[in-house]
């Protein structure tokens, strides 16, 4: 039998568009995307070429923004995608106490927290910086008993740590449809299920209620306008905010705009590029 062959587009993308422009190429006729360094790169269907939706991607990507160019076109002769995507993944060492692992790797590690993560082929491993050092924040500031809410939840991780490290719930919630699926999946796999809860809905629009804490992974333009309804949303409890997904040099512009809502400062974490702050209320 003669192999497939498929075709791959590399875009040079920032890092910090990848949520929504990792949406918006899904939408497309692609069998996955990969995330390198401000890179991403999609394999088209069977029987796609690049030309018949390249210029439509980077229009696409152009009307909300997001300035996006091809780096290389490929093409690669048909593998067994799943078997080498799965031994690519490995057991992350986030703290002595925190491992996040898929979960034909989990009888590899030990640790107080082992959160198995299976996530989607088309949408990465969810080991990213922001990811490890929110990890290390929420496991600092978890009271026992207390209630939390996970913004832009991804593949489910933080709200299941939470709830490891002793909150009594967590609701967990995205705006994207697959994020949703991936994160209940990894929320049973976790048997959490009676603790953390995970939904569909947008930033902007959630009916924020009282929680003791709130970790919000996001990119700097959701971050900034949802500050009030955080600070309101923590201020019966005096609750804790850690928020990334924010760049280096976006640091500075959060802080002041937390503090004007009420925030003050507690600490801040910088991994490469990549920063995370936590914040508790001035009440």
């Amino acid at each position: 039998m003669i192999p497939k062959i498929y075709y791959q587009i590399q875009f040079e993308i920032l890092e910090e568009n990848y949520d929504i422009a990792v949406a918006l190429l899904s939408t497309f006729p692609i069998t996955g995307i990969e995330e390198g360094l401000d890179e991403l790169t999609v394999t088209l269907t069977h029987g796609i070429k690049p030309e018949d939706v390249s210029a439509d991607m980077i229009a696409t990507l152009e009307n909300v923004g997001i300035k996006a160019t091809i780096k290389e076109i490929l093409d690669i002769v048909e593998q067994n995608w799943e078997k080498q995507w799965e031994e690519s993944l490995q057991p992350i060492k986030v703290t002595d106490d925190i491992w996040i692992t898929p979960s034909w790797k989990k009888e590899e590690v030990q640790g107080k927290y082992v959160i198995i993560i299976d996530p989607k082929m088309s949408f990465g491993t969810g080991y990213h910086p922001t990811t490890r050092m929110v990890c290390r924040l929420v496991e600092e500031s978890v009271t026992p008993q207390s209630q939390w809410l996970d913004v832009g939840t991804g593949t489910g991780v933080l709200a299941i740590l939470a709830v490891k490290a002793g909150a009594s719930s967590c609701l967990g919630f995205d705006i994207d449809e697959w994020s949703i699926e991936n994160a209940k999946e990894n929320v049973t796999i976790n048997n959490v299920e009676t603790k953390v809860s995970i939904i569909q809905h947008d930033v902007a629009a959630f009916p924020y209620e009282n929680y003791h804490g709130i970790a919000a992974n996001l990119y700097r333009n959701l971050l900034l306008p949802a500050l009030p309804s955080f600070f309101k949303a923590l201020s019966l409890h005096n609750g804790i905010l850690i928020v990334s997904g924010i760049l280096v040099y976006d640091a500075d512009e959060i802080i002041t705009e937390a503090e004007k809502q009420g925030f003050i400062l507690d600490l801040k974490l910088i991994e490469g590029e990549w920063c995370a702050i936590r914040f508790s209320l001035r009440m």
